[in-house]
């Protein structure tokens, strides 16, 4: 998934968004497993807003993440 992020020091959130252009949007249904994310991010909620109010996932909250 390529997706565009920027993090919020205050509320402690990595704060994604966007699609691909060959995917589209992300897929969350299709999350079988773990979540790998840089250990850089480790600490910070994670959460995906979409074009519309429906696309908002708090990723950090539904899925394991695991820090690499």
């Amino acid at each position: 998934m390529v997706a565009f992020g920027e993090v919020d020091p205050i509320s402690m959130k990595l704060l994604l968004s966007g699609k691909s252009y060959d995917y589209g949007k992300p897929k969350w249904n299709f999350v079988t497993g773990k979540l790998y994310v840089p250990k850089d991010y480790e600490g910070l909620r994670i959460e995906y807003n979409g074009d519309s109010f429906v696309d908002y996932v708090k990723v950090s909250e539904q899925f394991e993440i695991s820090y690499f």
